[in-house]
C-alpha cells in the first residue's frame, strides 16, 4: 500500500515537476517536434516488435532490427509509388482552390438581382467576406501539408527522427525502468503500472487513428473519383489528414470538396454543378456516418 502524501507535499512536488517540464521544453524546443514524431512511431511499431519476437521466439533486439528494416523499406517504397500521384493531385487541388478564390472575388464584386432590383453589396462587407474566404481557402489548401513539407525538406531532422525511432524501440524497456526509478521506492510499483497502462492505451489509440485516417483517405478518394470530382485523390488525402481534428476537420474537407464541385462540376456526370455539389456532400456525409457508427467503435473501441 503506497503511503499518502499530505496536501503541502503534493503542491511542492507538482510545482517542481511543472517547473522541470517548462525548463525542459524551453531549452530543448528544437528537438521536441522530431522526438515527438519518433515517440509516436515507436509507439506504433512497438506492439509489432513484441508480437514478432513472441511468434518467432527471437531476442527483442533482433525483432527490433527486423521490424525497423521493414519499416524503412516501406518508408522508401510507398512514397516512391504513391508520391507522384499524390503530389500531382494535391498541386491540382491547390490550383483549383486558388481559382475558386478568384471566382468568389468576382462574384462578390458583381451586382445581384433581387426581385428585379440590382443590389450591389457594400464594399466593406464584400471585402470582409472575401478576406474570410481567402484565409479559409489558403489555410485549407496549404496548412494540412505544411508540417509534412517541413519534415520532408529538412534531411537532418528526418535522419534524427529515424535514428531516435530506432533507439526508442530498442531501449523502450530501459527508458521505462529509468522513469520508474525516478519515483520513490514505495511508489515504483504504481509508476510501473501507470506507464504500462499509458503505453497500452496510447499505442492503441495512435494505431487506431492512423487506420481511420487511411480508411477515410482511401474511401473518399474512391468516392470522389467515382463521381468525377477534380483532384479526387488530393481531396481524399486532405480528408484523411484533417480527420485527426474531430468534427471540424471533416467539415473543412467537405466544404472544400463542395466548393470544387460547385465551381468545376463533374468531369463526366451530366448534372448541374449545384446537384453535383449536393452529391459530393452526400458522399462525404455517408463516409463520416460509416466512420462514426461503424469504423470508429470497432477500431477505437
Amino acid at each position: 500500500m503506497s503511503p499518502n502524501w499530505n496536501l503541502s507535499t503534493k503542491y511542492i512536488v507538482l510545482s517542481l515537476v511543472f517547473s522541470a517540464v517548462i525548463a525542459t521544453v524551453y531549452f530543448a524546443r528544437p528537438l521536441i517536434g522530431p522526438l515527438v514524431i519518433s515517440g509516436l512511431l515507436a509507439f506504433i511499431l512497438a506492439p509489432l516488435v513484441d508480437k514478432f519476437a513472441a511468434y518467432r521466439r527471437l531476442k527483442r533486439d533482433t525483432a527490433v532490427l527486423i521490424v525497423y528494416l521493414i519499416f524503412l523499406a516501406l518508408l522508401i517504397a510507398v512514397p516512391s509509388i504513391v508520391a507522384p500521384l499524390a503530389i500531382n493531385q494535391v498541386l491540382n487541388l491547390s490550383i483549383d482552390l486558388l481559382t475558386i478564390e478568384v471566382q468568389i472575388e468576382e462574384f462578390l464584386s458583381r451586382p445581384m438581382l433581387i426581385g428585379g432590383l440590382s443590389v450591389t453589396p457594400p464594399v466593406q462587407l464584400t471585402q470582409n467576406i472575401n478576406q474570410l474566404l481567402q484565409d479559409f481557402i489558403r489555410q485549407a489548401s496549404t496548412g494540412a501539408f505544411d508540417f509534412l513539407g517541413r519534415i520532408s525538406s529538412n534531411l537532418a531532422w528526418f535522419l534524427v527522427i529515424l535514428v531516435a525511432t530506432f533507439y526508442f524501440l530498442k531501449d523502450s524497456a530501459k527508458l521505462q525502468n529509468w522513469f520508474v526509478d525516478l519515483a520513490p521506492r514505495e511508489y515504483q510499483d504504481d509508476a510501473r503500472r501507470y506507464l504500462r497502462e499509458l503505453n497500452r492505451i496510447w499505442s492503441t489509440y495512435l494505431r487506431g487513428q492512423i487506420i481511420l485516417m487511411f480508411l477515410i483517405a482511401v474511401f473518399t478518394s474512391v468516392g470522389m473519383t467515382a463521381v468525377g470530382l477534380r483532384g479526387a485523390v488530393g481531396v481524399g488525402i486532405l480528408a484523411g489528414i484533417l480527420d485527426i481534428i474531430p468534427s471540424v476537420g471533416p467539415l473543412v474537407a467537405g466544404l472544400i470538396a463542395g466548393l470544387v464541385a460547385l465551381i468545376f462540376g463533374s468531369s463526366y456526370l451530366n448534372v448541374s454543378n449545384i446537384l453535383f455539389a449536393v452529391i459530393v456532400g452526400g458522399i462525404f456525409l455517408f463516409i463520416q456516418q460509416v466512420e462514426n457508427i461503424w469504423w470508429r467503435p470497432q477500431i477505437m473501441g
